[in-house]
């Protein structure tokens, strides 16, 4: 990496930039070092990190020194260094550093959760962005400079629902994937600017906060109501997004099959006629499939207390079991040996590829239990039987979405339908 000293920058304190950041350096003697990594364009940031913490480190080596002030720092330092002992010393949730509440968080709770790859990789980006912090100092203010930065792209961009222009390069889509076409020569198309869905900064507050919340959840009363009058906790989400309605129709799936293996093409044929979701596809295995019966057994995942899952047996339709015995049915161990997040991203590069930006693999669950719908004209309590819903409320706002036409075909077929008016 590229390194150019800046040497002091103030007492104390040391500035080393590097290739698109800075290094910020504090050393009290004779205290280990202490250091910090900042962006090139938050320099300011990173300065008063480097002046806050300079502060703790003189606080500390006064409190170790049994509290006498070290005159020959200046009168300054030593008023600095008091202020800094009172507030590192009193007692109270705001000196805990968020990215320990991270660390705690991935710890005990994450192995619980039934998504945990993509909450992994929200904690991560958590931890990037905020983890220096103390929570006292994570205000109104910071927070909605964090949401501005996110919403302009500033910390990542979001996904972008066209897609991009017809050349060469036009099949690149993942950061190693455009590196390596750049070395080979190739021509890489600039990245379509896409803004991060309000979706996604709702979960990474919503994500931050249960963290947070989990932290001091055995707390005595009043850090508890310190916890909850934090701006963290009060300050308003994004709404919520719309309920999706993308429909994966015969000629969407078609175009992706040109850019899918044929494991990955059984994969979405039984996420399409069972309505299961991937991690509950994923651990599906050979001995838990009863041909003769047409059932699964679909087992909950033990170890986990936070999963949509539970124990039931899905049945299977005549066109999943054709499926499956061209898969060439085993004796035991799991039918599709690849991991949630793999097969997820799989699908999307394929739809990248066939230009369907907008296609997800979660919306093999829509278009599965509309299909039940209509063209078998199932009910929602026939639905359930697949889907394990134990609701029909989220099972309507989510994914029922059956197209009119089909519908109106289906019914105009019933000699019943011609009765629906008087006759003229």
């Amino acid at each position: 990496m590229q390194k150019s000293k800046i040497g002091a920058v103030e007492q104390n304190i040391y500035c080393e930039e590097r290739s698109g950041s800075f290094r910020f350096v504090v050393q009290v003697s004779p205290l280990p070092k202490s250091s910090a990594t900042f962006d090139i364009s938050e320099f300011k940031a990173g300065l008063a990190w480097a002046k806050r913490r300079r502060g703790e480190l003189r606080a500390e080596k006064v409190s170790k020194s049994g509290g006498k002030p070290q005159m020959d720092s200046g009168v300054s330092h030593v008023v600095d260094a008091f202020a800094s002992v009172v507030a590192t010393t009193r007692p109270g949730p705001g000196n805990i550093v968020i990215s320990d509440i991270i660390g705690s968080y991935r710890e005990k709770e994450l192995h619980k959760l039934g998504s945990i790859e993509s909450t992994k990789s929200r904690l991560n980006k958590l931890e990037e962005w905020f983890g220096r912090f103390r929570l006292g100092e994570l205000t109104r203010e910071e927070i909605g400079a964090w949401r501005t930065k996110r919403e302009n792209g500033q910390l990542g961009t979001g996904r972008a629902r066209i897609p991009p222009p017809i050349d060469v390069g036009s099949a690149v889509q993942t950061k190693h994937e455009r590196a390596k076409a750049r070395k080979e020569g190739k021509v890489v198309p600039k990245l379509l600017f896409a803004p991060v869905s309000s979706q996604s900064i709702r979960h990474e507050l919503v994500l931050l906060r249960r963290a947070v919340t989990v932290y001091f959840q055995d707390q005595p009363l009043e850090v508890g109501a310190w916890i909850a009058a934090h701006p963290l906790l009060r300050i308003e989400l994004p709404a919520p997004a719309a309920a999706r309605k993308v429909r994966i129709e015969d000629h969407d799936f078609g175009a992706l099959k040109a850019f899918l293996s044929s494991m990955q093409i059984a994969f979405v044929l039984v996420a399409m006629a069972t309505t299961l979701r991937r991690a509950e596809i994923c651990s599906l295995c050979w001995e838990d499939v009863n041909f003769a019966r047409s059932e699964v057994l679909l087992r909950a995942p033990g170890h986990r207390n936070r999963t949509k899952t539970n124990e039931r047996q899905v049945p299977l339709l005549p066109v999943l079991v054709d499926v499956l015995h061209r898969l060439g049915p085993k004796k035991s161990g799991r039918i599709f040996k690849i991991t949630p997040s793999g097969i997820s991203q799989a699908l999307r590069r394929a739809a990248d590829r066939a230009g369907l930006r907008d296609i997800r693999l979660h919306d093999t669950r829509r278009e599965a239990v509309s299909r039940l719908i209509e063209l078998v004209n199932a009910s929602l309590q026939t639905v359930i039987a697949f889907t394990g819903h134990t609701s029909e409320d989220a099972l309507q706002r989510h994914y029922v979405n059956p197209h009119a036409s089909r519908v109106a075909e289906r019914l105009g077929a019933d000699p019943m339908a011609a009765k629906m008016i008087p006759a003229t």
